[in-house]
């Protein structure tokens, strides 16, 4: 009787696992539009969302090991997109991309609204995560 109990126990337990695992394949985030965002921005702030839209002004420019595209995204209106992932963005196509929105971001003398990041950003010298500050020189 006891083991049929454990027995029982496993495969729950083999099934709940099962699903935690194949669950999030199975339920996808439902894309909106930049328009949607847009009208409620700070309801937004720091989500992951999926925004389907039309991608303009499309620039790349190349990092230390990686690439960084920036452009915008629209429908009626626009948000702006940083994508560090290195994925080819064409000018013009209809794009679904994925990231954690925010309503203003500012590092430095940088600033900007309604933004979506793709990626990780890559780490300064010296900030916490980052690589190390090179040691400093000797004095003659």
């Amino acid at each position: 009787m006891i083991a049929q109990r454990d027995g029982i126990r496993v495969a729950m337990y083999a099934a709940l696992l099962a699903a935690a695992v194949c669950l999030p394949t199975l339920v996808r985030a439902q894309s909106i539009s930049p328009d949607t965002i847009l009208a409620a921005p700070t309801q937004y702030d720091g989500q992951s969302v999926t925004v389907t839209g039309t991608a303009k002004t499309v620039t790349t420019r190349q990092m230390r090991n990686r690439s960084m595209t920036r452009y915008d995204l629209c429908a009626a209106s626009c948000i702006h997109v940083i994508d560090f992932t290195g994925a080819t963005i064409a000018e013009g196509a209809s794009t679904t991309v994925t990231g954690t929105f925010r309503a203003h971001v500012e590092r430095g003398s940088f600033s900007i609204d309604n933004t979506l990041l793709v990626g990780t950003p890559p780490t300064r010298r010296g900030a916490p995560g980052g690589p190390p500050m090179p040691a400093p020189r000797a004095s003659p």
